[in-house]
Order: C-alpha cells, then structure tokens, then sequence
C-alpha cells in the first residue's frame, strides 16, 4: 500500500488538494484562502522548477530548488498561523518546517539514507492535506455552532 500512495503521489496530492480546494472557495475564510493560494504557488513553483533544470526530484545531495520552495512556504505558512483566528495553520507551518529540516538534516549529514531523505521531505505534505482537511472540517463546524468569527487576530 506504501508503494501504491508513493507512487501516486505526483497525482494523490494534488487531487486531494483540488477537493480541499472547492471547498476553500465555497466555504472558507480568509486563513483557509491565503493557505490554499501558499499550497499553489508551491506546486506551481515546484512545476517551474522541474521544467527550468530538466530532472525529476534527486535524493543523492540536497536539492536546493525543493529546499527554497519549502523554505518559502514554511516563511509563508508561519506568517498565517501567526496571524489567522485558528489553530490548525500552526500544524500546515511546523509540517512544512519539517520538509525543510529533512533539507538541513542532507545537507549536514550525507550518509542519510536517500530513501529516508526521500520520505522526510514528501511525507509531510500528505499529513498537511490531513491537517487542513481537519482544520478546515473543525472551522466549518465552529461557524455551524457560534456563527460567524473573525478570521484574522488583531494584535
């Protein structure tokens, strides 16, 4: 079963993040947007970056395109958790910290098997789509509950 999502996974992600999607545009607030705009222009990026340096993902050394990709999203998350009247952005940005901590953990210590490499820098964006599935489900039930709230806190 492994084998099976790892092997999807250039189709599972992006099809369960369409979903996520629709739902974003029909009944999410500000927070649900501004992630669902951070998670596209990661895929976008990551597209452009494979058709400007012609290769797939590569394991063996640390990739410095997927690196600053995370990276970025990790700022760009982290600034809306910061931010957003919700908790479960804090899980999207500390996930996506950790796709760049699999970046650093290559970097200083290359004898890091490229499969666990592989799997540290991937695996957190199938449990992102889970937290923002989540997430997503706790805000809709907490509108249905109390009614509407403001999306942002004011400091």
């Amino acid at each position: 079963m492994l084998a099976m999502v790892w092997n999807s996974r250039g189709v599972l992600w992006p099809a369960l993040l369409a979903l996520l999607a629709l739902i974003v545009i029909w009944r999410g607030g500000a927070p649900e947007r501004s992630i669902l705009a951070v998670f596209i222009l990661m895929i976008a990026f990551d597209r452009l970056y494979h058709l400007i340096s012609h290769s797939g993902a590569h394991f063996q050394t640390v990739d410095l395109g997927h690196m600053t990709i995370d990276f970025v999203g990790a700022l760009a998350l982290l600034v809306i958790a910061l931010y957003a009247n919700r908790q479960y952005p804090q899980w999207l940005s500390a996930l996506q910290f950790v796709a760049v901590i699999s970046h650093l953990i290559r970097a200083i210590s290359p004898e890091v098997a490229k499969g666990a490499y592989a799997i540290f820098m991937v695996a957190p964006s199938y449990l992102q789509i889970l937290a923002f599935t989540i997430g997503l489900s706790l805000h809709l039930w907490r509108q249905r509950k109390h009614g509407p709230y403001r999306s942002w806190q004011h400091y």
